[in-house]
């Protein structure tokens, strides 16, 4: 499979995001999140996930967590969705890779988006296909 933008979003440490229009539909984004492998959402409200590359470091991180709730998150993909904004942290190892590209795929099929990386650049054209 030859690169594309994709493959450079995921690069990016962080990304912001914004529908262009209207709002996102919190409840479709926390579904979409929830089919991705190795999910754990993290609090409900605002809805935060993490996404782990393996069942064992997510199995584990949760039995952690449930012990030391003030334990720091881990280095993985972290979701955090509201109507406005969806912040993407991606400080990942490369397992959890497809899983953050599944998930940009689908969010910017089914959102007219802006993507803003932590340098405030826009890169929502490695979004779009190759013309």
């Amino acid at each position: 499979m030859a690169a594309d933008g994709f493959d450079q979003l995921v690069q990016e440490e962080e990304l912001q995001i914004t529908p262009v229009s209207g709002t996102f539909d919190v409840a479709a984004v926390t579904a979409a999140l929830q089919r991705l492998d190795f999910s754990h959402a993290h609090s409900a409200t605002p809805p935060v996930f993490l996404i782990f590359g393996d069942a064992a470091h997510r199995d584990s991180w949760t039995a952690q967590h449930a012990r030391d709730p003030g334990a720091a998150l881990p280095y993985v993909l972290i979701v955090h969705v509201t109507p406005a904004q969806i912040d993407i942290g991606m400080e990942i190892d490369t397992d959890v890779m497809p899983a953050a590209r599944r998930f940009l795929e689908w969010l910017t099929a089914s959102y007219d988006c802006r993507l803003v990386n932590s340098f405030g650049t826009d890169v929502t054209a490695l979004a779009k296909p190759a013309a």
